[in-house]
């Protein structure tokens, strides 16, 4: 029996990199997979499949490097809005679905560069740390309801992002 048989997951930001390796090994072992991004619109996994038991607050965007002086309130804003309050609206609304099977799993996806700073990413780093402390909170706010709540915090990861910040793999 493969281990998320019978699960259905929302995986945002599977259109690529991080995300959709997430789908495709949810996909492998079991699970149907609603994945989200930006590139081909939304839809609720609950009202297609039923139910819901995973969710994968996943996608990201990119802000250009540049110091906090010279880092636009714009771009600031993108990563807030897209980095966390992204992740945030989604365990919002997939928290009562979780709750009402009387358990579930909740992942979001953080960074190394929420816990070490890295010169030029004060947004990026900024966010991926509140996702850790977000996690926490959560985890301890849902914890008897029987919903769990975790981050991942991958370092380098051989992806599109990677190859278009450094020029190559």
């Amino acid at each position: 029996m493969q281990r998320l048989e019978g699960k259905v997951a929302i995986i945002t930001g599977a259109g690529g990199g991080i995300g959709a390796a997430i789908a495709r090994a949810f996909t492998a072992e079991g699970a149907a997979v609603q994945c989200l991004d930006v590139d081909t619109g939304a839809a609720a996994a609950v009202a297609v499949f039923g139910r819901l038991d995973i969710v994968v607050a996943n996608a990201a965007t990119v802000t250009p490097r540049a110091a906090v002086d010279a880092l636009s309130l714009d771009h600031w804003r993108d990563a807030l809005d897209v980095n966390l309050t992204g992740a945030f609206l989604l365990c919002k609304h997939a928290v009562p679905h979780l709750r009402a099977n009387g358990s579930g799993s909740v992942i979001l996806t953080a960074s190394q560069m929420g816990r070490v700073a890295y010169d030029g990413q004060a947004a990026y780093c900024a966010t991926k740390g509140a996702l850790i402390q977000l996690a926490k909170v959560m985890a301890l706010d849902h914890a008897k309801e029987g919903i769990r709540v975790n981050t991942l915090s991958p370092g380098g990861t051989a992806t599109g992002r990677l190859a278009a910040r450094f020029g190559s793999m």
